[in-house]
Formats: C-alpha cells, structure tokens, sequence
C-alpha cells in the first residue's frame, strides 16, 4: 500500500479546543473527538516510518439519503414530518453540513491529487451559524412549522468560522461541495418516511452531546461510503447484520462514474 486515506473529523479541532478551555467541562461527545485526534497522530507517525502517503480527510458534518442515525439533520426531519417544531439552542455556534454525495466525490478527488501528510477539510465552503442552516432547512421542507431556538443550552465550543475553510482542499484537489443544504433537504423527506430511526434518539442539537459520525441504531453515511468504497476495490466488507441497500448500490455506481 502506497497511499491511504483516513476518515478524520473537524470534531478534532473541536476537541481539543474544548481540552484546553480554561474552566470547560467537556461533554462525554469529546472521547469520540479524542479517540480521531489520537488516531490521527498515530497513523501519521506509523505511515512516516514505514513509508506510506497518508492523507487525512476531515469531514465537517456529513448527511444524506439512507441515514438512520440519530443525529441532527435526521431527527429535525423525523419531527417535521410528524408535525412536530423542533427545539434548538440559540443556534448561535458556527456549523457546517455537507451531502453524503459530495463527500464520495472529495474523498475520491483527494486520494487522486491530495498531498501527502496533508489534511483537508471536507465541506460546503459555506459555514455559518447553525440557526442559519435550520432556517433554510424549515423553509425548503417545514415552511408552516416554527423551529424553536434557544429552548436548549449550549454547551459544546464554538469553533471560529476560519476553522471550516475549505480552500485548501478546492486550491489542491479541484474539490468544491456541488449539493446546497436545502437542495440535500428537500431530498431526504421521503427517504426519511421509508427509514426511520428508532424512538430512542440521542439528543444532538448541542453539538457536544453526540459525535457527529457516531450512529447508534443505524449504519452513518461515512459508513457506507467506506463499504461501498471497499467493494469497489475488490476488498470484501466485514460480516454485518445489514444487508447492501438500494442506497448501497446507488455509492457503487456514483464511485465507478466519478
């Protein structure tokens, strides 16, 4: 093996600027965080020594079609279709979201021309403040519902908005996210109504509460893409209680066109 991508996270800057906060209580979400920044220092030092090109991927915060987990994105969408107004924090912290699409296209874009021992963020190059992304997402699909902010605390780090800069990545690999946040909404409804997650969700408005790409009762996105990655390459996926999907098969024909 020459070369090698990992699937870091921008839960890493998070993390460590929550390790080192003055007076921060870190929130449990933060072994996740701690457990990719260990992996991460790991495989550079190991790679180093035994000669591999490693690439390290940060992805902001994937979704997309097929997700079953109970995060953000998911759960909001699961409210308004029963007609429920979600509740948020103030919604103030700076956030980003990139459709599981995108993501597929980046990671193939970066192992083809991504630099060595480089890492690049994977994201929309357009972040902002979360109550911005859910107010799109209640105009592109929930327009008659009222999201509710700042009925939930905040406790998690609010990373500055240079931390989400994806130039490095366009400037280097050609990459720039295609799928705007209320285009990947409006296609995730239906998706939605036909897999649903389990009702005992984890709470994830407050961004410290719950790994981004952590899934609990379902296979996340990343997940998938690495599993369809994988058979795309001849590797045979580990035994798993989950049969391939639709949704499966749809990454392998988006990884053979791309």
């Amino acid at each position: 093996c020459q070369r090698f991508l990992c699937a870091g996270s921008i839960m890493e800057h998070e993390t460590m600027a929550a390790a080192y906060t003055q007076g921060n209580k870190p929130g449990l979400g933060y072994i996740y965080g701690g457990g990719k920044v260990i992996a991460h220092i790991m495989c550079m030092s190991v790679a180093a020594k035994i000669g591999i090109d490693l690439i390290w991927p940060e992805i902001t915060n994937a979704y997309g079609i097929g997700e079953r987990s109970p995060r953000m994105v998911n759960t909001t969408i699961q409210k308004c279709i029963r007609g429920e107004a979600p509740q948020f924090t103030a919604g103030t912290q700076n956030y980003d979201f990139v459709y599981i699409d995108d993501v597929a296209r980046a990671f193939r874009l970066i192992g083809e021309r991504g630099k060595p021992f480089h890492e690049y963020l994977i994201g929309s190059s357009n972040a902002r403040p979360l109550r911005e992304f859910l107010l799109e997402m209640q105009s592109a699909i929930a327009p008659e519902l009222g999201f509710q902010f700042g009925d939930i605390p905040f406790t998690g780090i609010n990373l500055p908005l240079d931390t989400f800069d994806c130039s490095v990545t366009e400037r280097d690999t050609g990459f720039r996210a295609q799928i705007g946040f209320a285009d990947g909404c409006r296609r995730l409804p239906s998706d939605a109504v036909l897999r649903p997650y389990p009702t005992q969700a984890v709470p994830d408005e407050d961004r410290a509460s719950f790994p981004r790409q952590h899934t609990v009762h379902g296979i996340s996105p990343v997940y998938r893409l690495s599993r369809a990655a994988s058979i795309r390459g001849g590797v045979q996926p580990a035994r798993h209680p989950h049969r391939i999907s639709r949704t499966d098969t749809a990454y392998l024909r988006f990884l053979r066109l791309v």
